[in-house]
């Protein structure tokens, strides 16, 4: 089971974007992640800003399906 520790990180990673995202400024972007971090940080965003659309952009088609299967695979836990 994951520690409090890695969620804490988490959290503290991903609050500047939830909070600009949350008042609907600016244009926040995640960068540096690697292989299915994004897909699951994506997914923490989503979980605590559920009524939001969410338009995503991958340099080409491999890297979307990528993201794609992440996505599936951390929404569904």
């Amino acid at each position: 089971m994951p520690s409090s520790a890695s969620f804490q990180f988490w959290d503290d990673t991903l609050r500047p974007v939830r909070e600009a995202l949350g008042r609907s400024q600016g244009r926040p972007s995640i960068t540096g992640l690697h292989g299915s971090a994004r897909g699951f940080a994506l997914t923490l965003l989503d979980r605590a800003l559920a009524s939001r659309s969410w338009l995503m952009i991958a340099t080409s088609d491999d890297i979307a399906e990528r993201l794609y299967d992440d996505l599936r695979f951390f929404h569904a836990m």
